[in-house]
């Protein structure tokens, strides 16, 4: 045991009594990191120690034991155990670990007689001799309950009582025969007679006793040992022959599936694991069939559609377009493998130039067939020479034959008068196009009235032919709502007036320099996001 008492002076604290004298009170400074201590496991110097500090009414006392081997030697016996102490070093952790033994961190050992210890069980302990920051590492260590085999083999050796008495009788026998002083003969004659009595109560109470001798158990425990040894033979031989019909079946199994045979099936005829095992292979073999012929029609169609956007990109004019009169640039990204939107060309030099963006209702495959067929429609209708109102009016006849009742088609179509310099612009249903002025280096938004393509309540009277003349640095902008309707990360969308913005920014490039930015523009703010839409846009410039 050890003890330090402590007197506040001048904000200090000094030591006035310790036990034993020559304690290190450099080692235990109640003013160092010690200070914070209150009570459980710590270490010092090197040394383990289990105590309790407290500090009251400018008073500190510091109680503590050294723990060590002989600490543990010296507890009283636990049964047929004793403490093994694993020294002093640890493993650190944090504050917040959660540890499933049970903690000797209180100050008395009451816990030996309150739990069943694991073996070994774990406790806590700060590290004065590992400072962070000035504040002491908290660390684990362990102690260990081992079996004491010296107490075990002295309970042994004493358990035979009478034949140990037989033997210290027939010993002081052969003292007394012998002779000597008397008075020593006397004393073993005494003992003789008191271990003659002992003997025949311990003979009397193992003739009425049912218990055997611990020969005749020792004998009966290895016949036992014995029956159990061939027992578990001949159910491992069992044992063992059934796996290995069982090992065979799922070789077999396995090298049929390794030749590409998924068809075979295991079949082992057990209510055991084995069964178990040979209906899960079963199972794999199954799935992994299933898994390729799937594997194979993906690939098919993904060919197909690979196919199928390859002829459709035939469909669609070049990006970029230049004439005397017009840069123009375009862009057509599709959601999925093949699109529903579609942009078009149709110039006839000297006299007009026409521009127009579609948008089918829906993706994939649908919407790129009605594309392929608007678009022959369009090539046979631009060259009749009629007005964007009337292209309109009479593809929206032909194709009503073959529309579904939920498909429609937005549309946007200018006609650039190329003698007269001025367009005239039809909307079917499409987001508003962008009129960049250059003169006045502003933006306008086009939105003449019109009803999509292919719905009920379509007339060509609806559709609204929007006149405006054109300079040189004019921009019109056509564009899906793909565009305008991109999302960011916030779930904001690019919006029209950002892209007005931009065009006015950009109106002293080239169209194919406008539309790069755009689109470069378009992907940052998307930020990796999915196209959820086809993305078109096509950029009109008067040179």
């Amino acid at each position: 045991l050890n003890l330090a008492f402590f007197k506040e002076t001048a904000g200090r604290y000094q030591a006035f009594f310790t036990y034993p004298e020559d304690l290190p009170l450099g080692t235990f400074d109640a003013n160092g990191p010690l200070a914070k201590f209150q009570a459980g496991y710590f270490k010092v110097g090197g040394v383990l120690y289990h105590g309790v500090h407290q500090q009251r009414g400018g008073y500190a006392a510091l109680i503590f034991v050294t723990l060590n081997q002989e600490f543990f030697d010296a507890m009283p016996p636990i049964g047929d155990f004793k403490v093994l102490y694993m020294g002093a070093g640890g493993n650190a952790i944090s504050a917040s670990s959660q540890e499933m033994s049970v903690r000797l961190n209180d100050k008395d050992f009451a816990g030996f007689e309150k739990y069943h210890f694991p073996f070994p069980f774990t406790f806590r302990f700060w590290d004065f001799d590992e400072l962070k920051n000035g504040q002491p590492t908290l660390k684990f260590n362990m102690f260990l309950l081992i079996n004491d085999y010296s107490k075990i083999m002295q309970k042994l050796k004493t358990s035979d009582r009478a034949a140990m008495l037989q033997d210290q009788v027939k010993v002081l026998e052969k003292e007394i025969i012998r002779g000597g002083d008397q008075a020593a003969l006397m004393s073993k004659s005494q003992q003789l007679d008191e271990l003659k009595k002992e003997l025949q109560v311990l003979q009397k109470r193992d003739n009425q006793s049912s218990v055997f001798p611990i020969s005749v158990l020792v004998r009966f425990m290895l016949g036992l040992f014995g029956f159990f040894i061939i027992v578990s033979f001949f159910i491992g031989l069992r044992m063992v022959l059934v796996i290995t019909r069982a090992v065979n079946e799922l070789t077999k199994g396995t090298e049929k599936i390794r030749r590409g045979d998924f068809s075979y099936r295991i079949r082992i005829k057990s209510h055991e694991q084995m069964q178990f095992l040979a209906e899960s292979f079963n199972d794999m073999a199954s799935g992994i069939g299933r898994l390729l012929t799937e594997e194979k029609e993906k690939q098919r169609l993904e060919e197909e559609l690979r196919i199928a956007r390859g002829i459709q990109l035939k469909l669609l004019p070049a990006d970029h377009f230049a004439c005397p009169e017009f840069d123009i640039a375009a862009v057509n990204i599709p959601a999925t493998e093949i699109a529903g939107d579609y942009f078009d060309y149709f110039h006839r030099p000297g006299k007009f130039l026409s521009v127009l963006v579609a948008d089918v209702s829906g993706k994939g495959a649908q919407a790129a067939f009605y594309m392929a067929e608007l678009k022959g429609i369009m090539n046979c209708l631009q060259k009749s020479g009629q007005e964007p109102a009337a292209i309109l009016s009479e593809c929206n006849v032909i194709l009503q034959s073959s529309f579904e009742k939920v498909t429609f088609i937005t549309i946007n179509l200018v006609r650039f008068d190329l003698q007269n310099k001025n367009l005239i612009f039809s909307r079917s249903g499409h987001t508003p196009a962008l009129f960049y002025q250059s003169d006045k280096q502003a933006c306008l938004e086009l939105s003449p009235h019109g009803m999509a393509l292919g719905l009920n309540n379509f007339s060509q009277e609806g559709i609204e032919e929007l006149r405006l003349p054109y300079q040189s640095g004019d921009i019109l902008f056509f564009f899906s709502d793909g565009l305008s309707e991109i999302m960011n990360e916030e779930e904001q969308m690019l919006g029209v007036a950002e892209l007005k913005n931009m065009l006015v920014g950009y109106a002293a490039l080239s169209a194919l320099e406008i539309k790069e930015k755009i689109l470069a523009r378009a992907i940052a703010f998307a930020a990796g996001q999915a196209n959820a839409d086809d993305l078109t846009f096509v950029v009109m410039k008067v040179r």
